[in-house]
């Protein structure tokens, strides 16, 4: 073999695992990167993550992967050393709201009641589309 071919080769495959290797360290190979979550985030279906300290020892975190079959797939899950819950949800798009977002957060109840009518409707929807 001809040392100007090998070196091509060489050169060729180099230059692919450099792309390989940058597609991959910077998750560019064809999904969207997730982003802090926010109300705008949620409210449109972006993918994001928040996750925030809970009691002790445990954590509550909302994921939003994205739009899927015209809805909008979320998850939320709280963990703590003596349970982990993940619910899943499919929310219609028109349902992705301010209130759905601050309900997550408990912003419209008390520890043992709904504080509003907002929230009463907050509950049946997660109720409805939420496993």
């Amino acid at each position: 073999m001809k040392k100007g071919v090998l070196i091509g080769i060489i050169v060729g495959i180099v230059l692919v695992l450099v792309i390989v290797g940058f597609f991959v360290l910077t998750n560019n190979s064809g999904s969207q990167n997730n982003q802090n979550l926010n109300q705008n985030t949620f409210s449109s279906c972006q993918p994001s993550t928040q996750t925030t300290p809970f009691g002790s020892g445990g954590t509550y975190t909302i994921n939003v992967i994205g739009i899927e079959n015209g809805n909008c797939h979320w998850q939320y899950s709280l963990k703590l050393p003596s349970l982990n819950q993940t619910k899943d949800c499919h929310y219609p798009i028109n349902e992705m709201s301010e209130n759905a977002f601050k309900h997550l957060f408990g912003e419209d109840k008390t520890d043992t009641e709904c504080l509003s009518d907002i929230c009463k409707q907050q509950d049946n929807l997660q109720q409805t589309y939420c496993q």
